[in-house]
């Protein structure tokens, strides 16, 4: 399914380990992020966790019907401000030094945020 990836991108490493496990798909405790996530996605493993825990199954969010020239002007303002070489893209790092998540968030929450809004996984948010 075309979500399963972007579910699966949102994970951070420790949830992919959870749902592998609980799942019983073998993996070396040494695997990176990605090979977690491949793992994840050949074994259809958020399906499977989810239907062993329907309690943790998000619902999705209603999408908004559309913003207003000045909510989309604001919004073009705050990326700038953000992209701080200018590239036209915002890297995880750039996200994370403008302290748009807080003063106090976990690299993990950073982490999670920053995957939710890199929707085809290049790295960058444009």
């Amino acid at each position: 399914p075309p979500d399963a990836d972007r579910e699966v991108r949102m994970k951070t490493t420790r949830q992919l380990k959870a749902v592998l496990t609980a799942v019983d798909v073998p993996f070396s405790e040494s695997a990176s992020k990605s090979e977690l996530r491949a793992l994840a996605l050949k074994h259809n493993a958020l399906a499977k966790y989810e239907a062993l825990h329907p309690e943790k199954k998000k619902s999705k969010p209603a999408r908004p019907s559309g913003a207003s020239s000045e909510s989309a002007e604001q919004a073009a303002q705050f990326f700038s401000l953000m992209d701080a070489d200018g590239n036209g893209r915002v890297s995880e790092r750039e996200m994370r030094d403008s302290g748009v998540f807080g003063p106090d968030a976990s690299a993990e929450t950073i982490e999670q945020g920053f995957a939710g809004m890199d929707a085809d996984g290049s790295g960058s948010v444009s």
